[in-house]
């Protein structure tokens, strides 16, 4: 439409100077001027419209980068999550070993407490390596009492 009442406005502007018709040629003057601005209109729009493109691709991007960054955080927080479950469970194991050694030593020092987690078979067999004579006739208790005494 901008174009065509470009090229009418210019056609009347020259019948009007042809003619020396004021009018006409003012007439052709408002048609081409109308026309431009129809033109600047649609480029005024596209330009809009590029610039919403642009912007919502820009805003676009600026989610994706904020969900990837969100990840890479929620990423990091589970590997240090995970690092510090391994130390628990390290911290842990190192305990249980800790309250290994501290029940072998305490039925060691303990003639009761070998007694008890013990075995007539096993203090027996353990009278045996110590080569702890008489141990054939002691009772479980002797026989616990003789094992922490040599050991």
């Amino acid at each position: 439409m901008g174009l065509t009442d470009k090229i009418t406005g210019r056609v009347k502007q020259a019948a009007g100077d042809l003619a020396g018709n004021d009018d006409l040629k003012r007439q052709g003057r408002q048609e081409e001027r109308k026309g431009e601005a129809e033109q600047e209109q649609v480029r005024a729009e596209a330009r809009a419209k590029a610039e919403r493109t642009d912007a919502e691709r820009k805003q676009e991007d600026a989610r994706e980068r904020a969900a990837q960054a969100a990840q890479r955080e929620f990423d990091k927080a589970d590997a240090e999550t995970e690092r510090q479950q391994e130390r628990v469970e390290r911290a842990e194991a190192a305990a249980a070993k800790k309250a290994d050694e501290a029940g072998a030593l305490e039925r060691r020092t303990d003639s009761d407490a070998l007694a008890e987690d013990t075995t007539r078979d096993e203090l027996y067999e353990k009278a045996q390596e110590l080569d702890i004579e008489g141990r054939s006739e002691m009772t479980k208790d002797e026989l616990a009492d003789a094992v922490r005494r040599e050991s």
